[in-house]
Protein backbone atom coordinates (compact mmCIF):
# COMPACT_ATOMS: atom_id res chain seq x y z
CA UNK A 1 0.00 0.00 0.00
CA UNK A 2 1.38 3.38 -1.28
CA UNK A 3 0.88 6.18 1.71
CA UNK A 4 0.98 9.94 0.03
CA UNK A 5 0.18 12.69 2.08
CA UNK A 6 -0.65 16.29 1.40
CA UNK A 7 1.01 19.37 1.87
CA UNK A 8 -1.66 20.36 4.45
CA UNK A 9 -1.30 17.26 6.19
CA UNK A 10 2.46 17.55 6.47
CA UNK A 11 2.28 21.10 7.70
CA UNK A 12 -0.54 20.02 10.18
CA UNK A 13 1.70 16.68 11.34
CA UNK A 14 4.50 19.27 12.08
CA UNK A 15 2.99 21.21 14.32
CA UNK A 16 1.83 17.82 16.81
CA UNK A 17 3.36 16.34 20.42
CA UNK A 18 5.79 14.07 19.96
CA UNK A 19 2.99 11.38 21.56
CA UNK A 20 0.54 12.24 18.93
CA UNK A 21 3.04 11.94 15.83
CA UNK A 22 4.36 8.18 17.29
CA UNK A 23 0.98 7.34 16.88
CA UNK A 24 -0.01 8.62 13.79
CA UNK A 25 3.42 6.94 12.16
CA UNK A 26 2.29 3.75 14.00
CA UNK A 27 -1.18 3.47 12.14
CA UNK A 28 0.66 4.28 9.16
CA UNK A 29 3.17 1.67 9.28
CA UNK A 30 0.53 -1.03 9.94
CA UNK A 31 -1.32 0.41 6.67
CA UNK A 32 1.44 0.31 4.48
CA UNK A 33 2.50 -3.31 5.81
CA UNK A 34 -0.48 -5.35 6.00
CA UNK A 35 -3.46 -2.62 4.83
CA UNK A 36 -4.56 -2.48 8.56
CA UNK A 37 -6.20 0.72 9.21
CA UNK A 38 -7.80 0.04 12.37
CA UNK A 39 -10.45 2.29 13.29
CA UNK A 40 -12.03 3.84 10.67
CA UNK A 41 -15.57 5.74 9.30
CA UNK A 42 -16.75 5.86 5.56
CA UNK A 43 -17.62 9.19 4.77
CA UNK A 44 -19.12 8.76 1.53
CA UNK A 45 -17.67 6.77 -1.99
CA UNK A 46 -13.25 6.51 -1.54
CA UNK A 47 -13.41 8.75 1.71
CA UNK A 48 -12.71 8.01 4.78
CA UNK A 49 -12.21 9.26 8.25
CA UNK A 50 -8.80 7.44 10.77
CA UNK A 51 -9.54 7.52 14.22
CA UNK A 52 -7.74 7.23 17.55
CA UNK A 53 -8.93 7.24 20.61
CA UNK A 54 -7.24 10.30 21.96
CA UNK A 55 -9.20 12.58 19.33
CA UNK A 56 -6.77 12.16 16.41
CA UNK A 57 -8.82 12.52 13.02
CA UNK A 58 -7.13 12.31 9.64
CA UNK A 59 -9.12 12.23 6.45
CA UNK A 60 -8.04 10.00 3.54
CA UNK A 61 -8.82 9.27 0.09
CA UNK A 62 -8.28 5.71 -1.39
CA UNK A 63 -8.01 4.59 -4.83
CA UNK A 64 -6.38 1.20 -5.36
CA UNK A 65 -3.63 0.73 -3.85
CA UNK A 66 -2.84 4.08 -3.06
CA UNK A 67 -4.16 6.81 0.04
CA UNK A 68 -4.10 9.84 0.22
CA UNK A 69 -4.00 11.51 3.70
CA UNK A 70 -5.24 14.81 5.20
CA UNK A 71 -5.48 16.36 8.48
CA UNK A 72 -7.75 16.01 11.50
CA UNK A 73 -11.65 17.83 11.51
CA UNK A 74 -10.25 21.28 12.30
CA UNK A 75 -9.58 21.74 8.62
CA UNK A 76 -12.31 19.39 7.84
CA UNK A 77 -14.59 20.71 5.04
CA UNK A 78 -11.67 22.49 3.21
CA UNK A 79 -9.12 19.35 3.36
CA UNK A 80 -11.97 16.82 2.17
CA UNK A 81 -12.74 19.54 -1.03
CA UNK A 82 -8.93 19.49 -1.50
CA UNK A 83 -8.83 15.36 -1.18
CA UNK A 84 -11.55 14.86 -3.56
CA UNK A 85 -10.36 17.12 -6.38
CA UNK A 86 -7.13 15.73 -6.26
Amino acid sequence: MEIRKSKEFDSWFSGLPVDYKKAIYSRFYKIEESCHFGDVKSLKQGLYELRWRNGIRVYFYRSGKESIFNKDPRGKPRGIYKLEQS
